[in-house]
């Protein structure tokens, strides 16, 4: 049977679209892992969670510009077929099982940071919840949290290194109330800077100075770590290191307050 050029053109076209639908299709139904290469009938993670937990970040592993931390986890590891691996060795042959593992993660929350994300681990591929968040502030910090099923965006998260690290900060405030924790460890002192509006109520040991009064200004001396935020009383006291807090006779404009060089 004889086609026409007319017919055969027809029939080229027909093929063609079928090509493309199907090619949509397989688009559509792959995951973000096949995409990216990650079998993920082959692979799993098992972690061990921290009894415990102190609640405090710990550095597990640094990629180019962000760094990766762990939360209240002491293992984390990669098993690919009969492969078993920790996630920090098997990083280094396999650059981009991070992104993979957060592209096989579901989204939990999102924070209006400039983009942060919080996913979920889905459950036959952990052998226990865990959830990442993957930083993407306004300022540009892109570190991943890898943490137990308890973790919450903190405030010492997403936060760029401090320049100033190592160094010391002082800022003098006025006590206007002071009241004893339940233990009997700390003081909840409500306090305030000179010429500042903002009145805060933070949480200090009392063996730092168990002398402190009310209505007397005291410098409030700091280790700054990498992560201090010194942008309001809130995050000083949540992101820094307080070391001691001496009285001060000094008023006004000759109280101290920065950072010491």
């Amino acid at each position: 049977m004889n086609l026409t050029k007319k017919q055969l053109t027809i029939i080229v076209i027909f093929l063609s679209i079928i090509v493309v639908l199907l090619f949509i299709y397989i688009l559509l139904t792959k995951s973000n892992a096949d995409i990216l290469g990650l079998d993920v009938a082959n692979y799993n993670l098992e972690v061990e969670r921290t009894y415990n937990c102190n609640n405090e970040p710990v550095e597990y592993l640094k990629i180019n510009d962000y760094t990766v931390y762990t939360y209240c986890l002491d293992n984390i590891m990669v098993k690919n077929g009969k492969n078993k691996e920790e996630l920090r060795g098997y990083y280094l042959n396999n650059p981009n099982i991070i992104e993979n593992m957060i592209n096989n993660f579901e989204v939990h929350d999102k924070y209006k940071d400039g983009g942060s994300i919080m996913y979920d681990s889905p459950e036959k591929l952990v052998n226990q919840k865990i959830k990442i968040l993957k930083c993407n502030t306004i300022d540009g910090n892109h570190d991943v949290y890898i943490g137990s099923s308890t973790m919450e965006y903190e405030d010492n998260f997403c936060k760029k290194v401090n320049a100033d690290a190592g160094k010391s900060y002082i800022a003098t405030y006025q006590i206007y109330n002071i009241l004893d924790s339940n233990d009997g460890e700390y003081f909840y002192i409500t306090i305030r800077a000179f010429q500042d509006e903002e009145v805060d109520v933070v949480k200090i040991k009392k063996s730092i100075n168990p002398d402190i009064a009310i209505n007397k200004n005291y410098e409030f001396t700091f280790n700054i770590l990498e992560k201090t935020d010194l942008s309001t009383i809130d995050s000083i006291f949540t992101t820094a290191e307080l070391v001691s807090v001496v009285e001060t006779e000094a008023v006004g404009l000759e109280q101290a307050n920065g950072i010491v060089e």
